[in-house]
């Protein structure tokens, strides 16, 4: 059920309507959390029916071990439940998304070791949205161990905290301190409200089929066969890529958004123009800010972060950002991807450290922020690259044909101004927040403007695609 589908828009327009009519006062309130509730296990169920019982195990996992974790008589004891929670959400990650992974590699390694298996492969299903709902909830269970938040007693209201349609499926990764408190008042259908959120939805729409798929239409043949095309396409389709992905997943977050804020609810902010970034650390500030937060707190403090030796530190900033690669998806691809942005980060402190050294007297920041966002946007891009190459070897022929320009080759003219394009609009986004400004539009001229955007979207969208996020 997709957002950008007819399907979803009568799911959401029954589930309004069911909320709104199940009245607004206080003593209903429960009731209307039911029917959310109701809906997000709905929506869930409607990609795979089976998959239904995963995120059930992991609410109920995480709930009642939250309690048994404040409950507990005794520090072992309390450690004990932590660390059977933990485990338990863990093996259902670790079973679903990377069982298959493994079997695979140690095939792989006994052939090497001249011992064949003979046995068949069979692929485990992914479940849609998995490494989100459980990093959601090993967040939540760590900071109740950690005595950061009270353990949630209302089982309705943990329930709702884990599986909020709108960010269920590819976030954002909500703490429980960002969604809980608003499950204790009312929330109530306010007009103003539904008319940003609506704005919200429409901006994010706009992203995903009329910006993010073209480009991903554009870019998907060239990850396909790269050896069958010249320098000038293969640099086109590498910046397509990158547009495409930001386009498409930053537009899933603003649809979610714009669907909470119809409901009454607030969700955090994913994206801040991250191709504007003037360095790799701006850059994981901008990128999936609920990600990189979360490995920040619950990965890369806890072994020690930056209060240790610098090669301890540097060690630290590889793992957790190999970690981050990990959880993107059960590939080498993926991993190698998080190692190579690790090295980044580590280069770019010692380079820090540097400047500040021996430029502390220079104020560089005027005459080199556009070299710097260049840079760090290229970095990014050779990131992108190892990121999208489902293979080395596609990796391989994908570089080797950007190093080899062909003069004769034809020049992909139009495509590199959709591209320009995307960039432009972008960038612009950062002086000019579309949604903010489209807010204080006449209410009259917002439904000619989405009439129009109906139009555009008759006339010019493509099939229907998955968003990318969707598969991690």
């Amino acid at each position: 059920m997709l957002f950008h589908t007819p399907t979803f828009a009568v799911f959401f327009a029954v589930v309004l309507l069911a909320y709104g009519l199940a009245g607004q006062e206080r003593r209903y309130w429960p009731l209307r959390k039911l029917i959310l509730l109701a809906a997000s296990l709905i929506f869930y169920m409607a990609w795979r029916v089976e998959h239904g019982w995963i995120l059930l195990a992991c609410i109920l996992i995480s709930f009642f071990c939250a309690i048994g974790i404040e409950k507990a008589s005794s520090p072992r004891k309390k450690l004990l439940i932590f660390t059977a929670a933990i485990l338990g959400n863990i093996l259902l990650l670790a079973h679903f998304k990377y069982s298959s992974f493994a079997l695979r590699n140690a095939a792989d390694f006994f052939d090497w070791l001249g011992f064949p298996s003979s046995s068949p492969f069979v692929e485990i299903a992914l479940p849609i949205g998995i490494s989100f709902y459980v990093f959601q909830a090993l967040s939540y269970l760590i900071d109740v161990w950690k005595g950061r938040t009270p353990a949630c007693r209302r089982v309705l209201d943990f329930a709702l905290f884990i599986s909020f349609f709108p960010q269920l499926i590819a976030g954002p990764i909500l703490r429980s301190h960002q969604m809980l408190p608003q499950l204790d008042e009312p929330r109530r259908l306010r007009a103003e409200a539904f008319r940003y959120g609506l704005g919200c939805f429409a901006v994010g729409l706009i992203k995903k089929m009329l910006l993010a798929d073209p480009l991903g239409g554009l870019a998907d043949p060239l990850f396909a066969q790269p050896q069958l095309y010249g320098a000038q396409a293969l640099w086109v389709g590498l910046y397509a890529y990158a547009f495409q992905i930001y386009f498409d997943f930053s537009g899933y977050t603003d649809m979610a958004i714009g669907i909470a804020w119809m409901l009454g609810f607030r969700l955090t902010k994913n994206f801040d123009h991250p191709y504007l970034a003037f360095n790799i650390r701006d850059f994981w500030r901008r990128w999936h800010i609920t990600l990189s937060t979360w490995f920040r707190d619950y990965v890369y403090i806890p072994l020690g972060g930056s209060r240790c030796s610098e090669s301890r530190m540097s060690a630290n900033l590889v793992l957790t950002m190999a970690l981050c690669g990990l959880w993107h998806g059960a590939g080498w691809m993926f991993v190698l991807w998080g190692i190579y942005h690790g090295l980044l980060l580590v280069l770019y402190r010692q380079y820090s450290r540097i400047r500040g050294k021996f430029f502390s007297a220079l104020d560089l920041r005027r005459a080199g922020t556009i070299l710097s966002a260049a840079l760090t946007f290229h970095l990014v891009l050779l990131g992108w690259l190892i990121f999208r190459s489902p293979s080395p070897a596609i990796f391989r022929q994908y570089v080797g044909g950007l190093i080899k320009w062909d003069v004769a080759a034809p020049f992909p003219f139009f495509q590199a101004m959709a591209v320009v394009f995307c960039f432009i609009i972008h960038a612009a986004g950062a002086r000019l927040p579309f949604h903010e400004q489209w807010h204080q539009v006449r209410g009259w001229l917002q439904g000619v403007g989405y009439a129009g955007l109906m139009l555009l979207l008759y006339l010019f969208s493509q099939d229907t695609e998955r968003f990318i996020y969707f598969q991690f």
